[in-house]
């Protein structure tokens, strides 16, 4: 399923939610909302780049991963649908060596301030007063990346020797997202959430990494966390 579809399916489903006839007085409190929430992010990590730190050093993309934290704010424009902003940073580093241990190498993944905004669906309520709640979430945003390897690297021209060294690439890489949260009120003001989202964004690599493949920095997070009425 492309992300495109994703999307294009959120924004239908605002449309036909939003009508007249949609609204069942179910509906968030109708003042903004805050979500603080810890991500485990597992990047895809996929591009010449990465496959380069596998094959010399057998970095995986599951060692990318990393928790990260995020903060969205929302604000309902209808009994079924939010306006919402977020924010999110994380990186990850990781120690390695060549050479049977004797080379150390250091391995940077840095995916910072990924400012987004979208839509919020409220999907459906349950329990006493609708204690409980699913939302589908989906919209776009930008964010900055790095990745970086110093210390000391295999020199391809002479087999078993070795030299030291920094690279390094950033910038900025546009991302989307789709995603489901499911929240469950514990008092009118504070709420507890729990959900699962995936990413999507490809970025063009330069600086050391001049003519490399552009990479990719999607990736799946699971979040929890906490939901303030303000």
């Amino acid at each position: 399923m492309s992300r495109a579809f994703l999307i294009s399916a959120l924004l239908s489903m605002s449309a036909a939610l939003v009508s007249p006839s949609s609204a069942d007085g179910q509906s968030p409190s109708g003042r903004l909302s805050l979500h603080v929430d810890g991500v485990l992010f597992q990047p895809k990590a996929s591009g010449s780049v990465f496959d380069l730190a596998e094959s010399e050093l057998g970095i995986r993309s599951s060692e990318y991963r990393h928790v990260r934290p995020s903060v969205e704010v929302a604000l309902p424009v209808h009994p079924r649908l939010s306006l919402m902003g977020s924010w999110s940073s994380g990186s990850k580093e990781i120690q390695s060596t060549i050479h049977q241990g004797i080379a150390p190498q250091s391995t940077h993944l840095r995916m910072e301030n990924a400012f987004a905004g979208g839509l919020v669906l409220h999907l459906a309520h349950w329990g006493n007063d609708g204690v409980w709640r699913l939302d589908v979430l989906g919209g776009a945003g930008r964010q900055s990346f790095a990745f970086g390897q110093t210390g000391v690297f295999p020199d391809a021209s002479s087999p078993g020797a070795t030299f030291s060294g920094a690279f390094h690439t950033d910038g900025k890489a546009d991302l989307q997202f789709a995603g489901l949260r499911l929240n469950r009120a514990i008092s009118q003001r504070l709420g507890l959430s729990a959900g699962a989202r995936y990413q999507w964004s490809e970025a063009e690599v330069s600086g050391d990494y001049q003519g490399f493949r552009p990479i990719s920095l999607s990736g799946f997070g699971i979040a929890a966390g906490i939901q303030l009425t303000l």
